[in-house]
């Protein structure tokens, strides 16, 4: 419900930046955000990020700017993180919750400099956001591949929120084939869904059944379901 509620924000938002002019908008937007300062505070002056902005092969580099956000004076000054009572992963993470959001299941690849024993150096690290906690938090870095059936599997049936949020019809609640040229197609909007919802407590090896509906007119499409998927790394 959470989650449902908070992409309703993201959507307000969005619309009342695009649509100033509009008081309504406004007004709804303020009706809204008063039931939840807490989530208001923590948005105000953030900036949402997607999938698709930082990925493995070309990161976000914290910049000075981002060090400074740090709530620790020998970050801010040196401009990169250093052996203390924080991993390198909490003060990355601590820096990007002062600038960054995202949706539920949302990650990112950021590059950082990094000053051990006397040695300059640089890494990289992937997070994903942490909805429920107002949160980024360091991730390994997933994959997902379909694999044959197993007795004890993490179930999931896809909602009508979950085909919105993979720009499906909610009305239908099912995944138009016509609308794909191959089966990986349609699994790459599944494993879009399963990020969403268990990224922040997935493991190595884990196995999802994952169950949803599909309308196959005019397409010669093949697709399992439910489908079985594997979290690799």
């Amino acid at each position: 419900m959470k989650n449902s509620y908070i992409y309703f924000l993201f959507a307000l938002v969005l619309g009342a930046s695009a649509c100033n002019p509009m008081k309504d908008i406004h007004d709804e937007l303020d009706q809204k955000l008063t039931q939840n300062d807490d989530w208001y505070r923590f948005i105000s002056g953030k900036t949402l990020v997607a999938d698709a902005e930082y990925t493995k092969d070309a990161p976000y580099t914290l910049a000075d700017a981002d060090y400074a956000l740090s709530s620790k004076e020998s970050i801010k000054k040196y401009k990169n993180f250093g052996k203390d009572s924080l991993s390198f992963e909490e003060n990355v993470t601590e820096v990007l919750g002062n600038k960054y959001m995202a949706k539920a299941g949302e990650t990112m690849f950021v590059t950082y400099n990094t000053y051990i024993d006397h040695h300059k150096s640089a890494d990289t690290t992937m997070v994903t956001f942490d909805v429920t906690n107002t949160k980024w938090l360091a991730v390994p870095s997933f994959n997902f591949a379909p694999t044959a059936k197993v007795d004890k599997a993490t179930a999931y049936t896809l909602t009508a929120d979950d085909y919105a949020m993979v720009g499906e019809n909610p009305k239908y609640g099912s995944f138009t084939l016509s609308h794909y040229k191959t089966a990986e197609e349609v699994y790459a909007k599944l494993y879009v869904v399963l990020k969403a919802h268990f990224m922040v407590n997935m493991k190595e090896g884990q196995v999802f059944e994952v169950t949803y509906k599909t309308y196959n007119k005019h397409s010669d499409i093949k697709v399992e379901t439910p489908l079985y998927v594997k979290v690799t790394l």
